[in-house]
């Protein structure tokens, strides 16, 4: 009988270059720089490379995930409270969450708040208030707690904060995160948007040093890309943003692109706040300042096309490789909705040198696509069946769909944008929808006034009867104060017309 022979393994295709997280998991490694697709996308934390032994390995993950050391000042205990304490933290921690979430998954309001808030008093009473705003205004609770109790739960934080021998800057920035969440459920936009600049100011401080948080990365980075956010809101509600360094490196952007939709969101909202600082710049409802011998703004302009649509090539791969990934289905809904804002804003931005409205109508395609992109959201929406959410905290749809529903003149795409705009959550952040949709008629009834007799989608109205801004004075009160704004045909002076609006 022959000699039995062995089989000769073949050479070794698996690559040891892989990160330490991949390696002590026996998962194949992507090897992407600075951190791998398999670990971001499983939401791990990448480990880096080295050529480490199993053993080592071992240490070193065991290392990176130990749990910190109980001591006096961490050990878990339990505040006392009331029971309308108690059932208003409930709330927050089963219903309220999800609407600080919104369209995003959340480390920081799902996770990290109803945890730390065991322990920490300043963020119990914090979370006390806004649980009890939220559960008011859903109006749909026997317990009804009185805005005093809210007030009372907002004081006794503050005095908490100010009862301590050092300030502690996380602690600072997640309770003015939550008094920004509380502005708004009681509508009081002044405060809301103060809390927002002193939130901003608080990470601009932040930059400036080495950064000495005690947060968790992913909580920190979320709660920065959060205050970017609103810092944008700022100039929507008439305040000029702040100047503050977004968490972004631009040399791994340039070399690898995004890692995830939260790099995409960050880059999105930097390029977003610049081009709000230019129309902010031009004056909304003025003849723009283009022409003549300033060519800055024709340069500025051209800048910010160039931005969205570099943005746009990376979002798109970004996309696609999350679509090919096999341990991660992007969440459909968040990518329409930052895929509206970048529409959006594009739009805005290309339109904003049009000498006079008619301009606006050689983007109706642009604001179909804005149209569209939101009625998937509101399909994808898993409320939409039964009824949409009262309140999320961030802006989602409803801004989109108010400023085409005011500079698309297409009869037609106008209405499809309020009828989108109406099915949009009670209010996104400092935005109601119920009072942008009594403008939005408005605006379209006092332009088509002239047009009455024909059929509706032949209402398309001259230039001399479209309302080149639209400026809402208080916040959100109704009847709300609401300035329209018409260009003079002769004088090319703007012409202002006054009246208050029920919704």
């Amino acid at each position: 009988m022959p000699p039995r022979q062995r089989k000769r393994r073949g050479p070794n295709s698996n690559s040891k270059n892989g990160c330490i997280t991949c390696k002590f998991r026996h998962t194949k490694c992507g090897e992407e720089k600075p951190e791998c697709l398999q670990c971001t996308t499983t939401n791990r934390k990448c480990g880096g490379y080295e050529d480490l032994s199993q053993q080592k390995l071992r240490q070193r993950v065991a290392k990176m995930h130990a749990a910190p050391a109980v001591t006096s000042d961490s050990r878990l205990v339990l505040l006392p409270c009331t029971r309308e304490e108690r059932q208003n933290v409930h709330h927050f921690c089963t219903y309220t969450v999800h609407a600080l979430s919104g369209f995003f998954a959340s480390e920081l309001w799902q996770y990290y708040l109803p945890q730390i808030s065991q322990t920490d008093v300043a963020i119990r009473h914090a979370i006390t208030a806004v649980g009890a705003a939220h559960r008011r205004s859903l109006a749909s609770s026997q317990l009804m707690t009185s805005p005093n109790f809210e007030v009372q739960q907002y004081n006794q934080a503050i005095r908490s904060l100010l009862g301590k021998a050092s300030m502690n800057k996380d602690q600072v920035l997640v309770v003015c995160a939550l008094f920004i969440c509380l502005e708004f459920l009681r509508l009081n936009m002044p405060q809301a948007l103060n809390h927002i600049e002193a939130g901003v100011n608080i990470l601009s401080g932040h930059g400036q040093q080495s950064r000495e948080s005690h947060l968790p990365e992913a909580v920190y980075q979320e709660l920065s890309g959060f205050f970017s956010r609103m810092n944008l809101e700022l100039s929507f509600w008439g305040r000029r943003s702040l100047s503050y360094a977004d968490q972004i490196n631009e040399d791994d952007l340039e070399r690898f692109g995004f890692c995830n939709i939260m790099d995409a969101r960050m880059k999105l909202n930097v390029i977003m706040i610049q081009t709000m600082r230019f129309v902010q710049f031009l004056g909304e409802g003025l003849p723009p300042r283009f022409g003549g011998q300033n060519q800055e703004p024709f340069k500025t302009q051209y800048n910010l096309i160039f931005q969205y649509r570099d943005w746009w090539i990376r979002f798109r791969k970004l996309t696609e490789r999350l679509a090919r990934s096999q341990d991660y289905m992007p969440n459909l809904r968040s990518i329409l909705v930052t895929q509206v804002h970048y529409q959006t804003l594009f739009t805005w931005a290309q339109s904003i040198n049009s000498p006079d409205e008619m301009g606006n109508d050689k983007f109706n395609t642009d604001f179909e696509l804005v149209i569209s992109l939101s009625e998937q959201v509101n399909l994808n929406d898993p409320n939409s069946k039964d009824h949409q959410p009262a309140f999320v905290l961030e802006s989602g749809i409803a801004p989109a769909l108010y400023l085409v529903a005011r500079k698309c003149r297409h009869p037609v795409l106008r209405r499809r944008a309020m009828a989108a705009l109406g099915r949009c959550a009670g209010q996104e952040g400092g935005w109601n929808t119920k009072q942008l949709c009594a403008i939005a008629q408005r605006n379209m009834e006092l332009e088509e006034a002239a047009l009455v007799h024909l059929p509706m989608e032949h209402r398309i109205p001259e230039d001399r009867d479209r309302i080149y801004g639209t400026f809402v004075v208080g916040g959100l009160e109704s009847p709300v104060e609401v300035i329209f704004r018409w260009r003079d045909a002769e004088s090319n002076a703007p012409k202002d017309y006054v009246e208050f609006i029920n919704w």
